[in-house]
């Protein structure tokens, strides 16, 4: 964030200086600069700090046992009660996520050349004169030809 932008820390700190001298709050900002002082209104981080229902240790050791098995998501799924996406995320964190597959290589491989090589042939129109496009002339009519 550039150093003039609207709520930077200068201009957070220019808030509480004039609410201070006025008497109002803005709670969370002057709560802040009385317990830290300027360092207070600096950017934080929006990750939570406590999350409750995140995937216990022992869970995650399970479902890590049980890939280390060679039992697929479905399995490990059905023993620990984790969701697949779960799953995924915590062995992606351990880096133990599988990479995708590989596609085959198709290969044609033929005894000559130009065995492959294919000619496309169509029907043409009946052309029997320049029309009207090409000649900028609506009287040029080719009736019956296309």
């Amino acid at each position: 964030m550039h150093l003039n932008a609207r709520t930077t820390l200068r201009s957070r700190e220019d808030i509480v200086r004039l609410l201070l001298k006025q008497g109002q709050t803005v709670r969370k900002w002057l709560v802040r600069h009385q317990n830290e002082g300027p360092h207070g209104l600096r950017e934080r981080s929006s990750r939570p700090q406590h999350s409750p229902k995140r995937t216990g240790a022992s869970r995650r050791a399970q479902a890590l046992a049980s890939w280390q098995q060679g039992l697929v998501y479905t399995e490990i799924a059905q023993r620990t009660g984790l969701f697949e996406a779960t799953l995924s995320r915590i062995l992606r964190a351990v880096q133990l996520h599988p990479p995708p597959p590989a596609a085959p290589i198709v290969r044609y491989e033929r005894a000559t050349p130009g065995e492959l090589l294919q000619l496309d042939t169509k029907k043409l129109g009946r052309i029997k004169r320049v029309g009207h496009r090409i000649t900028d002339d609506t009287r040029d009519r080719t009736r019956g030809a296309g």
